[in-house]
């Protein structure tokens, strides 16, 4: 297996409502959820599938034709059914079903934009030793954000027993409150590169997000990816690149650094070096930024255009 991403896994779906709808936010919400009868009758459904960190950029690989695995929580209701359906090109032998699979909503009124999750099975994520045996066959692990302790322990656990030469990704996410520094640090001085917004550095580490990046290398971390509103800077221990965001027909980029993720990753497995792979993120999530959710996402032949190269 290249690589094994482990996270939560969301069934996403994405309405966008007409400029002159009077409630985007105010008067739509019943329970911190949707009035999914006005939403039926009054947007239009523009994406449903795959949503959620660690599955978006699982579901990315596998469409480039990478043998990828995802470890994970779905329900045992048809939408965990529907939702194994999406990830058919990757390995899912180790994800488990309980409960109600997650759910997330998003609505888009031009450049408004506002989503609900209920991580619902999702908070369940963990591991056994058996599992170990298959984890260990992935060349490459990616963990991206998570929704509870017991999955972020999970993570810590399972760094402690792997094979300590497999390169570990790390996304950890919008904070959440659950997530104590402590943890967060045992996952982080284990992690090749680590992903992550400029607001998430300085949520982790208190500290701005240039400083806050030399923190994640301080602690062990080897590469610092840090996504801002115009570039993203990739800091290493020997160097620093800037690379602006892609200018594009904006539709969604709200799981940019996901796709930016994927296509770094695909660009790191093939032995590009970081600007390189830097490039191929920037370009992939530009791509995918043209559609709703993962409609845009590319298959394999993108790939030969996506890399540059080698010399």
């Amino acid at each position: 297996m290249d690589l094994l991403g482990a996270g939560s896994i969301y069934l996403e779906s994405i309405y966008e409502l007409s400029d002159d709808s009077n409630c985007l936010f105010d008067g739509l919400m019943v329970d911190e959820t949707p009035d999914m009868d006005y939403l039926q009758k009054c947007a239009s459904l523009k994406y449903r599938g795959i949503g959620g960190d660690a599955a978006n950029v699982i579901y990315a690989l596998s469409e480039l034709k990478y043998s990828v695995g995802f470890l994970g929580v779905v329900g045992k209701d048809a939408i965990g059914d529907e939702l194994l359906q999406c990830m058919a090109k990757a390995d899912t032998t180790l994800v488990r079903r309980f409960e109600t699979s997650g759910l997330q909503i998003s609505l888009f009124r031009g450049s408004e934009k506002k989503s609900f999750k209920h991580p619902n099975s999702n908070q369940y994520l963990s591991f056994i030793e058996d599992d170990l045996e298959k984890i260990e066959t992935a060349k490459y692990i990616y963990m991206g954000p998570v929704d509870s302790t017991s999955a972020l322990k999970a993570y810590s656990q399972m760094l402690n027993l792997i094979d300590d030469e497999i390169p570990v990704f790390f996304m950890p996410g919008k904070t959440p409150s659950f997530a104590s520094v402590k943890t967060l640090e045992e996952i982080i001085c284990k992690s090749r590169i680590i992903f992550a917004t400029e607001e998430e550095i300085t949520a982790i580490t208190g500290d701005d997000s240039n400083t806050g990046c030399q923190k994640l290398l301080s602690l062990g971390a080897h590469v610092a990816v840090c996504k801002g509103k115009t570039e993203i800077q990739i800091i290493s221990k020997h160097s620093d690149y800037n690379l602006p965001i892609k200018k594009t027909v904006l539709v969604d980029d709200t799981d940019y650094l996901d796709s930016f993720t994927a296509g770094f990753l695909s660009a790191y497995m093939e032995g590009y070096s970081l600007e390189s792979c830097g490039s191929a993120g920037v370009r992939l999530a530009a791509f995918t930024s043209t559609a709703y959710g993962r409609n845009a996402y590319p298959d394999f032949k993108f790939l030969k255009h996506m890399l540059p190269e080698k010399g």
